[in-house]
């Protein structure tokens, strides 16, 4: 892995976009990938993970299934090096907010990677 802009993005002391490195660099990517619609990307249409499908839908079992298994294939294809550990689901209002965790793929050994990466993130869709 090498160096990717820093979510949310801000400026860096010299007025460049903060990047940031490993195991930041990881959660970076996913936050990336679970924030981005397919088809929004022009040049690479079939990248993201479509979650905003899942906003005003009632959270049911079946539902968050689907949405777990969403998540896990998006993983498998645009993060191989990472794992889904778990995916939870809560609604408080209008607001749909996922809690994803994951760590780094056993065997995966890509340079400079913490080797004890597990971490956290929290997606809100909704308004």
């Amino acid at each position: 892995m090498g160096r990717v802009i820093d979510l949310p993005m801000r400026f860096s002391p010299n007025a460049d976009f903060k990047t940031v490195t490993n195991g930041e660099e990881a959660i970076a990517k996913v936050m990336v990938l679970l924030g981005t619609q397919p088809g929004e990307i022009d040049w690479r249409p079939d990248f993201g993970c479509n979650l905003r499908q899942f906003r005003h839908k009632n959270l049911t079992p079946s539902l968050e299934a689907v949405a777990k298994a969403r998540i896990q294939d998006s993983f498998d294809q645009w993060l191989p090096s990472l794992v889904l550990i778990d995916a939870k689901f809560q609604r408080d209002e209008r607001v749909l907010r996922i809690s994803v965790f994951f760590n780094r793929r056993t065997g995966s050994a890509t340079p400079g990677f913490p080797s004890n990466l597990e971490a956290e993130i929290q997606i809100t869709i909704g308004a």
